[in-house]
């Protein structure tokens, strides 16, 4: 289990995260070979989430496909779920792939800017070469 605090200190995003996350893994068959599953959540707080999915009155009026203010407020921003599949060719190099899908819930999801330019699922994938020492 997992839990981390983002906190935007350059300025461009503004506002704070709360990530949480629990992973479960186990070896398929023998040691060179594992199944890790996983589930997260974000909760994001209201500056965060005006800033990212709320549209605000000038953004509206200079807006070219006519989204109207739109504010988002602090909550739950996502939930999502995954699975990561590892295995060593050798003693040396592995091989991972990892397939994920997060979902956009609440004001997120509900956002103009989402559901006009965008989709509140997100299906992710990863494939990796490794080698350790």
């Amino acid at each position: 289990m997992a839990l981390s605090i983002g906190h935007d200190l350059a300025g461009d995003r503004e506002g704070t995260t709360l990530n949480s996350s629990v992973r479960y893994g186990f070896d398929l068959g023998s040691a060179r070979t594992r199944l890790t599953l996983g589930a997260s959540s974000t909760w994001a707080d209201g500056n965060y989430m005006e800033n990212i999915f709320g549209i605000t009155s000038t953004q509206a009026g200079r807006s070219n496909l006519g989204y109207l203010v739109y504010e988002a407020e602090v909550g739950i921003k996502d939930v999502g779920a995954s699975f990561s599949l590892r295995h060593f060719l050798t003693r040396n190099v592995g091989i991972t792939t990892r397939l994920g899908y997060t979902q956009l819930l609440g004001d997120a999801a509900d956002s103009p800017i989402v559901g006009g330019q965008g989709d509140a699922g997100q299906f992710s994938g990863l494939f990796a070469i490794s080698y350790r020492w």
